[in-house]
């Protein structure tokens, strides 16, 4: 019975999440994002600008074991690369920004679920 329990525990989706914080700067309204990890796309898609509240997008990932992953990020012609663990970073946000002419990604890893207002 334990073994049982055991090889169902050792089965579970291992999926993570990465939030896509939508930008304040109307700049980036309608840009492309592309998101990779370990040169798999698992997010395709335009930003929205917002300027009343924080939107934010999801993208999910299942890793197939724990390990170090790269993350790509491709905005605005620019190319941005991070690593982290899995299952230490499970949940990662992405916020991008353009400011003083460059275009930037701010993110933010942790283990558990953030906790957005």
């Amino acid at each position: 019975m334990i073994l049982f329990l055991l090889v169902c525990m050792s089965c579970t989706d291992k999926e993570m999440a990465i939030l896509i914080e939508q930008p304040f700067n109307s700049t980036l309204d309608g840009k492309e994002m592309i998101i990779k990890i370990d040169e798999t796309v698992i997010y395709n898609g335009k930003l929205e600008s917002t300027n009343i509240a924080s939107k934010y997008k999801e993208a999910l990932f299942k890793a197939e074991e724990e390990k170090k992953y790269k993350l790509v990020v491709e905005l605005n012609n620019e190319v941005f690369t991070y690593d982290f663990s899995f299952p230490d970073e499970r949940h990662i946000l992405l916020s991008p920004s353009y400011i003083n002419g460059k275009t930037n990604v701010g993110i933010l890893k942790q283990k558990d679920k953030f906790i957005l207002h």
